[in-house]
């Protein structure tokens, strides 16, 4: 088999797709500055959901979250938002306060959201960082050595946490990161504590991305998706009108697209560690074989060694800071 050309994945949302630029077509650096904001935007999601509730199982604290919500970019970047609307559970006044960021397009709205969540994070701090009871519960413990964390097949904070700085956006930058600035937050002690404050950083610095991307599209309108239609569908307009648009995009859908023979690893830094996907192609519409590489399973392969000598409270922390999804672990 000939190697295929380099596919390029990224996470839209919390949903995991992998795209092969070959086949895509698409127009250069419009569909990577958005991926780059959706995978930020699906990093700092993952963050907020996993500390607060985190948080809570430690010491049963009470946390305020913040918008949470998927970002949906299919042919272009919406001129304006959908609207909240008055109703009988939803007083007037109460739809105009949800409303009011919602005046502008998908990029303002964005970038509204990267003013005000600075302020979120520093309430978080404000709630755990110095927090006596929260350090006491993860300072100390699950300590992962940098040599150890390595040999275990860490990535992401847990690896990160321990003092080595590997993160695939800028080891080996893929999308538009190689053109973005950002810094790589590592711990010192690679205990529950620094792995914390990894994750808390990793909060500013999706924003400060998302703030790069959001201020590059500004200066570069157009079009996010390729005009060929034998890779990406015709919109519901064309094939309403148009015979030709109407067998694109039946065959779209019935078939798919016939990727050429070969076969491919690529990996993207996903909030949990190196999330990858290996694909074997025999030249037909679907795969031949596909593996999926999720960073949970070598995480929770730890789990025996990171609890020795604590408590079994303690069992509780190491879980919470490996960050586990079990989906990915028992598929």
């Amino acid at each position: 088999m000939q190697p295929m050309a380099q596919a390029q994945p990224t996470m839209p949302g919390n949903g995991y797709v992998l795209y092969e630029p070959s086949v895509e077509q698409i127009a250069p650096g419009e569909q990577e500055a958005i991926r780059a904001i959706t995978q930020s935007i699906g990093r700092t999601n993952v963050r907020t959901f996993h500390k607060l509730h985190y948080a809570i199982r430690q010491q049963h604290a009470k946390g305020q979250g913040f918008l949470k919500g998927e970002l949906t970019v299919y042919r272009d970047l919406p001129d304006t938002m959908p609207q909240y609307r008055e109703s009988k559970i939803r007083s007037a006044r109460s739809t105009a306060q949800r409303n009011d960021n919602r005046h502008g397009s998908l990029l303002d709205f964005i970038d509204d959201f990267v003013k005000r969540f600075p302020e979120k994070v520093d309430e978080y701090e404000t709630l755990l960082t110095d927090n006596r009871i929260w350090k006491q519960r993860t300072v100390g413990i699950g300590v992962v050595t940098p040599e150890r964390a390595k040999n275990l097949g860490f990535t992401g904070p847990m690896l990160r946490g321990s003092g080595v700085a590997w993160d695939l956006r800028k080891k080996q930058p893929y999308e538009v990161y190689d053109k973005i600035d950002f810094d790589i937050p590592i711990g010192t002690n690679g205990d529950c504590y620094d792995r914390y404050l990894v994750r808390i950083q990793e909060f500013r610095e999706s924003n400060r991305i998302i703030k790069q991307c959001v201020d590059w599209l500004r200066k570069n309108p157009g079009p996010v998706i390729t005009a060929n239609h034998k890779v990406a569908p015709p919109s519901r307009v064309e094939m309403k009108e148009n015979m030709e648009e109407l067998i694109h995009h039946f065959k779209l859908f019935s078939e798919g697209m016939f990727v050429p023979e070969g076969e491919v690893y690529c990996a993207v830094e996903h909030p949990k560690g190196e999330f990858g996907i290996y694909i074997v192609s025999d030249g037909a519409n679907k795969p031949y074989r596909l593996k999926v590489r999720a960073p949970g399973f070598a995480h929770l392969a730890s789990l025996n060694e990171m609890v020795q000598g604590h408590m079994l409270a303690d069992v509780v922390a190491v879980i919470g800071t490996q960050d586990i999804v079990f989906g990915e672990i028992d598929r």
